[in-house]
């Protein structure tokens, strides 16, 4: 399982640079204009495990975090809050919820790194055999940033089912057909 979760990293560490050189060409250095988070959902048949990867400003989910009683976490620093994994990991899981094929599933905090100005969060179910719907109810920061959109993608091979969350709409349902 270290070996899987060494590769998605890698691949990940890919999108990621090429996410954060879009969002700092849109955005600017120091700030951003709009609030966004990325979610890819893939599952890998072999291992019967569902991976999921969410990519957030670090200043947001610092931000978010605190403001509901975490201390100053410092993500990415040296001097990092020993506690940051476990603070995330219960805001992630109070505030995005799943079912995979109709069947409530709590993910696994597998971690997170940091990359400049954004951190990605690693989540697994695991025990799952066969894929058919996912239905997520994605509301990280919607209560917190008016117009947060969590964009969920669906890895289905080589397609990609996506779909666009907000305070309107948090819940969605993605299939591979």
């Amino acid at each position: 399982m270290k070996v899987m979760q060494e590769s998605r990293v890698n691949k990940y560490r890919r999108v990621l640079l090429l996410f954060c050189g879009a969002i700092l060409t849109v955005t600017g250095l120091g700030s951003h204009a709009f609030y966004l988070s990325i979610t890819d959902i893939e599952f890998f048949q072999q291992e019967k495990l569902v991976g999921v990867t969410i990519k957030v400003f670090t200043d947001d989910l610092e931000n978010i975090v605190e403001s509901l009683g975490a201390e100053p976490l410092l993500l990415g620093a040296v001097d990092e809050h020993p506690d940051a994994d476990r603070y995330l990991a219960r805001y992630v899981d109070q505030v995005v919820t799943w079912k995979l094929n109709g069947q409530p599933v709590t993910m696994n905090w597998l971690g997170k790194e940091v990359e400049n100005d954004v951190t990605l969060i690693y989540l697994e179910a695991s025990g799952i055999n066969a894929l058919g719907e996912v239905e997520v109810s994605h509301r990280l920061f919607l209560d917190e940033l008016e117009t947060q959109e969590n964009i969920v993608h669906l890895h289905c091979g080589t397609a990609l089912v996506s779909k666009r969350l907000n305070r309107l709409a948090a819940v969605g349902r993605l299939a591979c057909e």
